[in-house]
């Protein structure tokens, strides 16, 4: 299904988990869209970004970090 979404962009949280966060991340970027994967395990991520490129897709921006912490939010904006 081509949801129109190639070479936008797009943040997913929680990507580091089993459930829908991972899911999202796979999906757009098997849309084209450049993804910015987050989640307090980096080693997570980093297997998530192997399986986007092992796809075909371009690798994602990494950030690890806890959402929740004080400075999470303006750490993830930088």
């Amino acid at each position: 299904m081509d949801l129109e979404l190639k070479e936008k962009t797009a943040l997913v949280t929680g990507a580091s988990s089993q459930g829908i966060g991972r899911a999202i991340a796979q999906a757009l970027a098997t849309e084209g869209v450049r993804v910015c994967i987050a989640a307090r395990r980096r080693s997570l991520l980093e297997e998530l970004a192997k399986e986007i490129v092992a796809d075909d897709g371009k690798r994602p921006h990494v950030v690890a970090l806890d959402i929740m912490d004080e400075d999470g939010p303006r750490r993830l904006a930088q």
